[in-house]
């Protein structure tokens, strides 16, 4: 997984090894190696100011870090494998594709337990979710693909090569 910064001169990289790196986009120079400590690292995101990254891991661990000092800030464990994350607009949630992580949650540092929104949308194994409902069947083409959620929109790229992207209006 790889995203860039919202100024556009920072790329970060995910990578099997447990680590992600941050690279200058401009150079293609290595700035920092990452550790996440202790599973393959499969997304990451940045802050829309920049000043922060949210990485997630197979082992159902979140963590925050400090975009510019590269120093791990939180972690939270989550109930489910987390595939996909991003910072809401406002940069006050990260949206998964198992759903909403309010940030102030992330400085309880206690277990999350499901989705913490009652509208928000999310995919779980078959089905795209909306709260407790579920809402749309998938296909067998479209499970186990690369999910993007961003609010009401949700992006799939599937083993197949095809990109969809669905909004659900509500």
């Amino acid at each position: 997984a790889v995203a860039f910064s919202p100024d556009g001169k920072l790329l970060a990289s995910a990578s099997q090894d447990n680590t992600f790196r941050l690279w200058d986009a401009g150079s293609g120079a290595a700035l920092q190696t990452l550790n996440h400590f202790s599973n393959w690292v499969n997304a990451v995101a940045f802050s829309p100011d920049g000043k922060l990254l949210a990485s997630v891991s197979w082992n159902k661990i979140v963590r925050l870090w400090d975009a510019g000092s590269g120093e791990a800030l939180q972690t939270l464990e989550v109930d489910d494998v987390v595939r996909t994350i991003s910072f809401s607009d406002d940069g006050k949630l990260l949206q998964t594709n198992r759903g909403l992580l309010p940030i102030t949650f992330l400085s309880d540092r206690a277990p999350v337990s499901g989705p913490k929104c009652s509208r928000c949308v999310f995919v779980k194994d078959e089905w795209v979710s909306r709260g407790v409902e579920n809402i749309l069947w998938l296909p067998s083409e479209y499970r186990r693909s690369y999910v993007a959620v961003h609010g009401s929109i949700v992006g799939f790229g599937c083993m197949s090569g095809r990109v969809s992207v669905m909004e659900f209006a509500f």
